[in-house]
C-alpha cells in the first residue's frame, strides 16, 4: 500500500484523510519548515497543514505562534518583524523560517494538497488581494482556514474552498488559560461569548443546534473546524448533534488527538468518524492512519 493510499483508507465506509499537521510527518525536521515541507513531497504525504502569517513590510511567513518565543531565541510578535530579521534568525532546531515565496516553487511542482491555516485579520483587501494572487495557481488543491469568516469570503470570491475554524466561536477547554476569546464560559459548559450561551430559556441541546446554524447563516462554507474536544463535548451534550451536522451537509476537519491515550484512542476515532469527521490533523498521520485502519 503505497503512502497516499494509507493516509486516505475507507473507514466506516467513507475516505477519511490523515494531514501532516504543520507538515510533520517524519519527525526529522521543525514544523512549517521548508525541510519539513520537501520531506512530505519526497515521502508522498497526500496532504499537509501549515500556517500563514503576515510580516510587517507584508510579506508571507510560515510560522505558527504570534510570539517568536516558544521556537526561536528571538523575543516579541511575528508581526512587528520584517523580511530581513525573519530571514536573520533560526528555529531552536536550527532551521530557518519559510517565506511563503520560498515555499511556492515546492508546492507548485508537486501534487501535495494544502491545507492552509491563516493566522491573521484585520489586514486590508490589498494584502490579502496579494495573497491571493500568489496561491491562485493552488486553488484546485489548497483549502484556506481561517476563524475569520470575513477572511475566508475574500477567498470564496476567487474560487477557494474554506473552512471555517470555530475555535474562536466556542470552545469545550477546561483549563483555559485567560485572555483568549471566547472570553466568557457560558451556561452549557463551553467557552462561548455568543447570546445562545447565556440564554435560559433554551436546552444544551436547542443551544447547539442555534449555533450550528448561526455558524451555517455566516456564508458558504466548504468545511468547519473543531477540536476534538469540543467535538466530544457536544457529542454527549446533545443526542441529535449528528444529525444536526448531517443536515448541514457540511465536512468536519479534527485536530487535537495526538495525546489521546491508546486505550481511548479506538473509542474517540469511532465517535469522531460517526458524527462526519471526514479529516483528521495529525503530527503523526502514518502511526493514526494505521491505528484507525486496525482497530476501527
Amino acid at each position: 500500500m503505497n503512502l497516499s493510499t494509507q493516509l486516505q483508507p475507507c473507514i466506516k465506509g467513507r475516505t477519511r484523510n490523515f494531514v501532516a499537521h504543520r507538515a510533520l510527518y517524519s519527525g526529522k525536521y521543525g514544523e512549517n519548515t521548508f525541510a519539513a515541507i520537501q520531506d512530505c513531497v519526497e515521502s508522498g504525504v497526500p496532504q499537509i497543514e501549515i500556517d500563514l502569517q503576515i510580516l510587517n513590510d507584508e510579506k508571507f511567513v510560515l510560522f505558527h505562534d504570534f510570539e517568536l518565543d516558544r521556537l526561536t531565541n528571538a523575543k516579541g510578535l511575528i508581526s512587528n518583524r520584517d523580511t530581513a530579521y525573519i530571514s536573520s534568525i533560526l528555529y531552536k532546531t536550527g532551521e530557518p523560517i519559510a517565506l511563503l515565496d520560498d515555499i511556492l516553487p515546492l508546492l507548485l511542482n508537486s501534487s501535495l494538497r494544502v491545507h492552509l491555516d491563516l493566522k491573521i485579520s484585520n489586514y486590508p483587501s490589498s494584502v490579502i488581494g496579494k495573497l491571493v494572487k500568489k496561491i491562485l495557481p493552488l486553488k484546485d488543491r489548497m483549502m484556506i482556514a481561517s476563524q475569520d469568516y470575513q477572511l475566508l469570503e475574500m477567498f470564496t470570491d476567487h474560487g477557494f474552498t474554506v473552512a471555517f475554524d470555530t475555535s474562536r466561536e466556542l470552545r469545550y477547554q477546561p483549563n483555559r488559560p485567560p485572555g483568549k476569546n471566547p472570553v466568557g464560559l457560558g451556561l452549557h459548559g463551553l467557552w462561548d461569548d455568543s447570546f445562545e450561551a447565556y440564554d435560559t430559556s433554551i436546552s444544551t441541546p436547542q443551544y447547539i443546534r442555534y449555533r450550528l446554524q448561526s455558524f451555517s447563516d455566516l456564508m458558504p462554507l466548504n468545511a468547519w473546524v473543531f477540536d476534538a474536544d469540543t467535538l466530544d463535548f457536544l457529542t454527549s451534550k446533545s443526542p441529535t448533534f449528528s444529525r444536526d451536522l448531517a443536515q448541514q451537509g457540511i465536512d468536519l476537519i479534527t485536530w487535537g488527538l495526538d495525546d489521546t491515550r491508546e486505550s481511548d484512542l479506538a473509542k474517540r476515532l469511532h465517535c469522531l468518524f460517526d458524527i462526519g469527521v471526514a479529516t483528521v490533523i495529525t503530527d503523526f498521520p502514518e502511526k493514526l492512519a494505521s491505528y484507525a485502519l486496525n482497530n476501527l
